[in-house]
């Protein structure tokens, strides 16, 4: 049972593949830092949720790659740090809550070909330049169908998001169109996108603003 640890250390449990349980505690309330491939390939690791406390700062590298089970993780707003590859080839993953104002995603869901959602959380106003990359190659694609922007969005840079695939439905919850930086601000590489849900009273303002109205099929 993990009670009141404030960190995991690197590789603290790495290539553990005969793990099935772990049994948060209050830990997951009181966790500053998990390390870099602390749960590596823990790839039969029964965690189908993540929701973090607002303490922790630092997730490092690889810190729950090949993590199976896990379908949905929350990322609070505290953390500063996001490792490379953090939660990476965890293909059953179809949920992402991102609050954290200070860390970008970058490449921590490389891989993750499955997600449904992913949501950037009210408290974030601004989506700085490469937020999430993935790869070109088929193999190691990050695909995500539906992605949620908050209500405190203002503006989105350019290429903000890079190589992420299938992305059919954007919800911005901003009544003001956010800014965008230039044609690959938003995911696809100026591809048409399906369907673009905002207020209902914020639709005018969306169709009359090219720079979005032209991304999208249906407003």
């Amino acid at each position: 049972v993990f009670n009141n640890l404030d960190s995991i250390g690197y590789q603290a449990f790495y290539g553990c593949d005969s793990l099935r349980n772990v049994n948060w505690g209050n830990s997951l309330n009181t966790l500053i830092k998990i390390d870099r491939q602390a749960f590596y390939e823990c790839s039969l690791l029964d965690i189908d949720s993540l929701s973090f406390g607002n303490n922790l700062k630092f997730i490092g590298g690889s810190a729950f790659s090949n993590v199976d089970s896990l379908r949905y993780v929350e990322i609070p707003y505290s953390v500063d740090t996001m490792g490379s590859d953090a939660f990476s080839s965890c293909y059953s993953l179809t949920a992402v809550i991102w609050n954290s104002t200070q860390a970008k995603p970058y490449n921590a869901f490389e891989g993750c070909d499955n997600i449904e959602t992913f949501v950037f959380g009210d408290s974030i106003t601004t989506i700085p330049q490469n937020t999430m990359v993935g790869y070109s190659s088929s193999w190691n694609r990050t695909n995500i169908r539906k992605m949620v922007f908050g209500s405190g969005l203002t503006s989105i840079a350019s290429d903000a998001f890079i190589y992420i695939y299938n992305v059919d439905t954007i919800v911005c919850k901003a009544s003001v169109p956010p800014t965008l930086g230039n044609a690959n601000s938003l995911p696809g590489y100026s591809t048409i996108i399906d369907v673009l849900m905002v207020p209902c009273e914020s639709t005018p303002a969306y169709l009359a603003n090219t720079s979005w109205s032209s991304h999208f099929t249906d407003i």
